[in-house]
């Protein structure tokens, strides 16, 4: 038993990289795969967010189009009744029909 003893414990050589630089290295990639993912979907959502606004504008934009086609529509039954009666300054058609043509002209 003393013979075993007094032999040197000589250390094993290394074999590839210790599991705390495993784990360093594998939080890294992790991270880094998190970082790509994060911005591919913010750049995702503020291209939807862009798209969203133009949409927005556009609708905004036909809308007031649509509202001046109605307006100018709405001047056809007045014009009709101011064109069927007889010549007069001042009659309810008349009122009427200048009161359309002022919104229509405000659209």
């Amino acid at each position: 038993m003393s013979d075993r003893s007094k032999v040197p414990v000589t250390p094993r050589p290394r074999q590839g990289a210790s599991l705390d630089t495993k784990l360093v290295l594998g939080c890294m990639v992790l991270l880094a795969l998190s970082l790509a993912l994060a911005l591919g979907l913010i750049s995702i959502l503020g291209s939807d967010y862009v798209r969203a606004s133009r949409n927005l504008e556009a609708l905004t934009l036909y809308r007031k189009v649509l509202t001046a086609a109605n307006r100018l529509s709405a001047e056809r039954g007045p014009m009709n009744s101011v064109l069927g009666e007889e010549p007069a300054a001042d009659s309810p058609a008349a009122r009427k029909l200048a009161e359309f043509r002022t919104l229509s002209d405000q659209a």
